[in-house]
């Protein structure tokens, strides 16, 4: 892969399962997603020409980068027209199975990070940040992809981005890139949540995209006794309190992040870490002071 002038290894175009043109819109982000798959350029190749979907870029198991989709066109990848038609699909390989929960190799992400990186530099779209300019197919559509991307590997993934970015911008990279070369905006918040202490969909969103979970804005199956211990929900929707309280995989999660029993069920004991986490008096109870130190600490693009 030549990354300083992005030519990829292997340039096999699909003739279908894509829009010519970005109808007027510029490229604003990358959004990266797994196959669920060991697949070649090849193999992504045929399934596309086959199937109702396209990305920009595929990345193998060896780490070898393909292009399907020239960069001025719209793939179809990330669940909606203004999502695709502002960004660069990236499939990365995955190195085993499901019962392995589709491992991807270390040459896959640190391609991939680099084509990022790349991609980051030549479209003028700033440092690599998650959630900024870098976002997993999960926050624009429920699912699971890019699976290990956004949860094992991402610390890794965007630390070799950024390493590689800072390379690529250190006196290496060619003068003139892909697109008209302008001094580099300030990168927008990663989330543009108003800090109002209502822990809404918009904030349950970015922090699922934060932990690597499906975005859908609801915090599902929470136990209804313990409500109480989350006044700020109260008004709030995007909040399921149930009788049977079967847990949510973005508070499993997070309670994983916290290093408490992650069951899914929000308590007094995840809501005290979580405030231990926030800096803010760990009480026990999600009140607002925790959802604005929350909503700041998205909008800063800070992880959990």
């Amino acid at each position: 892969m030549d990354y300083q002038n992005l030519r990829a290894d292997v340039e096999r175009f699909l003739t279908r399962h894509f829009s010519q043109g970005r109808d007027g819109h510029e490229i604003n982000k990358v959004v990266i997603h797994h196959n669920a798959g060991c697949l070649s350029v090849d193999d992504i190749y045929n399934v596309w020409q086959a199937r109702e979907a396209s990305a920009h870029y595929q990345v193998t198991e060896d780490g070898t980068v393909g292009q399907l989709v020239h960069d001025w066109d719209t793939a179809w990848h990330a669940g909606s027209w203004e999502a695709n038609s502002t960004s660069i699909g990236v499939e990365h390989a995955n190195c085993g199975g499901p019962n392995e929960g589709w491992p991807i190799s270390d040459a896959t992400v640190i391609a991939g990070a680099r084509l990022v990186a790349a991609l980051c530099w030549g479209y003028n779209l700033g440092r690599p940040q998650w959630c900024v300019n870098v976002f997993p197919h999960q926050y624009f559509s429920s699912t699971a992809c890019p699976g290990q991307l956004a949860t094992t590997h991402r610390e890794r993934y965007m630390a070799e981005a950024q390493r590689f970015y800072d390379e690529l911008t250190g006196g290496t990279a060619p003068t003139v890139s892909r697109s008209e070369v302008r001094a580099e905006a300030p990168a927008e918040p990663a989330h543009g949540l108003a800090v109002d202490g209502v822990p809404g969909p918009a904030t349950i969103a970015a922090l699922q995209a934060a932990l690597g979970t499906p975005v859908d804005g609801v915090i599902s199956d929470q136990y209804a006794e313990n409500r109480q211990f989350v006044p700020a929900s109260d008004g709030a929707p995007g909040w399921e309190w149930t009788s049977g309280g079967n847990g949510s995989q973005m508070i499993a999660e997070l309670q994983r992040r916290l290093g408490v029993t992650d069951d899914g069920i929000l308590g007094p004991a995840t809501v005290r870490a979580l405030q231990e986490r926030l800096g803010v008096e760990a009480d026990g109870y999600w009140g607002e002071a925790t959802t604005r130190a929350l909503q700041e600490k998205l909008n800063r693009g800070e992880g959990i």
